[in-house]
């Protein structure tokens, strides 16, 4: 029965991890947290096009 619980967490977790990836917000977050790093490292986004599954995002 052990395993069988632990599936139905994992598909729970799947679909709550789905439904974020598809939030504007947590995006939005994730990718101000990645432009603070990359800030701290001097790293420059000039002519850098950034891939996401949805959506092209120039820099």
């Amino acid at each position: 029965m052990d395993l069988i619980e632990a599936v139905r967490e994992a598909g729970v977790i799947t679909s709550i991890l789905r439904a974020e990836l598809q939030d504007d917000a947590v995006f939005d977050a994730l990718f101000e947290k990645a432009v603070n790093i990359a800030a701290e490292f001097n790293v420059s986004f000039q002519n850098t096009i950034c891939l996401y599954d949805r959506d092209i995002i120039r820099m």
